[in-house]
């Protein structure tokens, strides 16, 4: 979706410059408006959930932050020394990272990005899968980061199981079966009357390891937190990938 306004940024760099709060209105078309922080894209380590944490102590070689925001984990990993290169699509947020001291940035959307570069650690953080958008451009998305990695690297991506959204008091749960892959929803983040919307992907962990399973990576699950998890994904040598089979 195209949108003339990045109420995101314009949050986040009044944050910055200002060091007073300010609150964005999130909602989506299965959700009420819930108000995040803009404080809290800049968090520390001590600050950020259990799968944050475990990504943060186990990127290793030269990474690759995709969707990296305002920037909390590239610059975590900087001050450890890490060689981070930080994709942001947002201009603005772009702009950001670079002022807050993120040494290599790209102002680019992974549909479009190419790069001789390989990366030993990819970071999709902060429900990362949701950049396919669809359960559809999944396989691809998946497949362009695979071409990413070095021998042995490994991406580290987060999603959540929301099926529980869809769940009545009785326990059962309204699914359409005939409709959209039930993790399919669309964002809308407003801040001082502007809106931006965008379509995002929530898969499921056996979901997740479908496709993995088709596309000849392996999957496995590091970290759960509630209804999310931090995946696991490598490129499976051609011994194990037949193995498989």
């Amino acid at each position: 979706m195209e949108n003339k306004t990045d109420p995101m940024a314009k949050a986040l760099w009044e944050y910055y410059r200002t060091k007073e709060e300010r609150f964005i209105e999130v909602s989506s078309d299965i959700s009420l408006p819930e108000e995040m922080a803009a404080s809290y894209f800049f968090r520390t380590f001590s600050a950020m959930n259990s799968m944050e944490r475990y990504a943060m102590e186990h990127a290793k070689g030269k990474v690759l932050d995709l969707g990296a925001g305002a920037g909390c984990h590239s610059r975590f990993l900087q001050e450890k020394g890490i060689e981070v290169v930080a994709i942001e699509s947002s201009r603005e947020i772009a702009e950001l990272l670079k002022e807050t001291g993120v040494n290599q940035v790209i102002n680019e959307r992974w549909q479009d990005w190419e790069s001789p570069e390989r990366f030993d650690t990819i970071l999709l953080l902060m429900n990362g899968a949701g950049m396919a958008a669809y359960l559809s451009e999944l396989p691809a998305f998946l497949k362009k980061l695979s071409t990413l990695l070095t021998d042995g690297g490994c991406i580290l991506m987060d999603s959540s199981d929301i099926s529980y959204l869809y769940e009545l008091e009785d326990g059962s749960r309204i699914m359409d079966l005939g409709g959209s892959y039930p993790g399919e929803i669309v964002y809308t983040v407003e801040y001082e009357g502007e809106q931006s919307s965008f379509p995002w992907l929530f898969i499921t962990m056996q979901d997740l390891k479908t496709e993995c399973d088709k596309l000849g990576l392996s999957m496995t699950v590091v970290c759960e937190l509630e209804e999310s998890y931090l995946a696991e994904i490598k490129v499976l040598s051609l011994g194990n990938h037949a193995s498989s089979l």
